[in-house]
């Protein structure tokens, strides 16, 4: 017993001792301090897990109190590594902070580039790794939410949809507020191509009726970039003129790296879904909605008892036009080069369907960025990169009645009507004037396709220690069509034995450019730099389209527009 009674003692001064260690609180003191010896004055210390902190004093000193086991010290301080240091038994610490290597990267600026460090601008930099992970359709997505004061939204959620971007808000009422994009040192017209169109009329041959045009950036691989750089001072203004007034995005693609080449192969695969549908009222309930209704005008029931009964759920109209959509993504990369030439090559393929049946959009895109250092003090260079798009569109838009689309009609529709009659033929409501939701899913074709090659071509000498020149040409050639198609199994093309609409758009753009820049270093923290130079870009936009009806068959669509009623015209 005495024996269980002494262990027992031991057991509890054990437990008290551990306990008292824990609760200790010691006192930590110590500097902090750059490699050169210099006190960080400023300096953050933080106990890691706790909220206690200080700051180093201008004699470069610290003392902080700690009441956790096994301490650590958390030290930081701007332009320097953050550090984590053990206590210990040690009672005054010593502690030498690395500069950041961040402010060593070059960061692009208009037509040059700057060290981090030495930039004074606003300018938000974004690396390939610090830009929105998985299966993006455009550049735009990646930067959503990564660049301070620029916002990102997206006009239309269908894919490949237009995306809206602000830097620093909006400048303009009438108009544009988009900013320039310049993709490799060439400007690019990313201005509203070819629309989704409303596809339940026709005639629609312009840019400007719809607010929710393809986004341009779509022909863009966004496993291509290397950097994204956004100027949102005046500085951008000062570069590129008018045209850089709402803030200017400059785009890097990746270039080959190493003497040995290398292939990477990338594959992302996932679903999309309807999370929660619109709540709408069932079958059962809209029938005894439209008794009551009836009731308070004095007339008789419209269904009875028998018949709500009998209806069941009714026709689930949202269940119609809506499914679980694939996304898939692939990419293969071919980088490397010599000690003076350098490749880098890459093939794209995206689809994503659209969670409203028959919409999505397909991308294939291809590009090629060579350099080459003809001798020490030449370099040539070539970007090129080609696209093919095709969409499908979705065919929603503010029109409604008869000129709505799926989603409005699927909202709006009777859910006592059934979709298709005793026959299989889509039943066409005798009380409204909406489309049938699944005859507007089957019966109206809305595709665009678009071919784009963008690319430009420079040379760079080095004329004498600190003076260089450089001479770029660029061209970005854009072909689009967007056919539109309303069978006779919809309102609008059943009147007039079905209705096309064909639209072309071709956007052409050359750039030549010269410039010279100057850098003399005065000393080791001054730079003299000066930069001048002409630009040359020329734009040009075509529009055509036409629109028939009467045709006799609903088969080949837009494919033969001879086969139309040209008597209508």
């Amino acid at each position: 017993m005495l024996k269980n009674l002494l262990s027992y003692g031991c057991f509890m001064v054990f437990i008290m001792n551990a306990l008292w260690g824990q609760a200790q609180t010691i006192q930590v003191k110590g500097s902090v301090s750059a490699k050169n010896g210099e006190p960080l004055i400023g300096a953050t210390v933080l106990i890691v897990g706790t909220t206690n902190g200080t700051t180093v004093g201008v004699d470069g000193r610290f003392s902080i109190s700690a009441n956790v086991a096994n301490p650590q010290l958390k030290v930081s301080f701007i332009g320097y590594e953050t550090a984590t240091v053990d206590v210990g038994n040690a009672t005054d610490l010593k502690i030498v902070l690395t500069e950041s290597s961040t402010l060593d990267e070059v960061v692009v600026v208009g037509y040059g580039t700057v060290k981090k460090s030495d930039l004074t601008g606003a300018v938000s930099s974004l690396k390939a790794e610090q830009l929105n992970p998985g299966a993006n359709v455009s550049v735009d997505q990646m930067m959503q939410g990564r660049a301070a004061g620029v916002q990102i939204t997206q006009s239309s959620s269908e894919p490949g949809g237009g995306l809206s971007i602000r830097v620093r808000g909006s400048s303009s009422i009438n108009a544009s507020n988009e900013p320039l994009y310049v993709i490799d040192g060439f400007p690019i017209d990313n201005s509203a191509n070819l629309t989704a169109g409303d596809a339940t009329t026709f005639s629609q041959v312009n840019t400007g009726t719809n607010n929710t045009p393809k986004n341009p950036l779509n022909s863009l691989n966004p496993a291509d970039i290397q950097s994204i750089e956004i100027l949102k001072d005046a500085s951008a203004t000062a570069i590129y003129g008018a045209r850089g007034a709402n803030g200017v995005v400059l785009i890097t693609t990746k270039k080959g790296t190493g003497e040995k080449m290398s292939v990477n192969y990338s594959a992302y695969y996932g679903s999309q879904k309807v999370v929660k549908k619109m709540d709408i009222l069932t079958a059962p309930q809209y029938m005894k909605y439209m008794n009551d209704i009836s009731a308070d005008l004095g007339q008789k029931a419209i269904f009875s008892d028998s018949d709500i009964a009998a209806i069941g759920a009714g026709t689930d109209w949202q269940a119609q036009i809506f499914q679980t959509a694939p996304v898939m993504d692939h990419n293969l990369s071919l980088s490397g080069g010599t000690k003076k030439t350098s490749v880098f090559a890459s093939l794209n393929y995206f689809n994503q369907e659209g969670i409203i049946k028959n919409t999505g959009i397909n991308k294939y895109i291809g590009r090629i960025n060579l350099e080459s250092g003809i001798s020490d003090k030449v370099k040539v260079g070539l970007n090129i990169n080609a696209s093919l798009i095709q969409d499908r569109n979705t065919i929603d838009g503010v029109n409604t009645n008869e000129n709505g689309g799926p989603l409005y009609a699927a909202l709006l529709s009777d859910p006592t009507e059934k979709i298709y009659d005793a026959n299989g033929v889509l039943t066409v409501s005798p009380n409204n004037t909406i489309n049938n939701p699944v005859s507007l899913i089957q019966g109206v074709s809305s595709k665009n396709e678009t071919n784009r090659t963008m690319g430009n071509a420079y040379i760079s000498w080095e004329i004498m220690t600190g003076l260089s020149a450089k001479l770029n040409l660029g061209s970005d050639r854009q072909q689009s069509r967007r056919d539109i198609y309303n069978s006779t199994l919809t309102r609008r093309g059943g009147p007039v034995k079905g209705a096309g609409d064909i639209a072309t758009f071709n956007r052409n753009s050359q750039l030549a450019e010269y410039t010279m820049t100057y850098n003399k270093s005065l000393n080791k923290n001054n730079v003299f730099t000066v930069l001048g130079g002409i630009t040359y870009q020329k734009f040009q936009t075509k529009l055509f389209g036409g629109s028939i009806t009467g045709f006799p068959t609903d088969a080949l669509g837009t494919d033969n527009f001879g086969l139309g009623n040209t008597n209508n015209d």
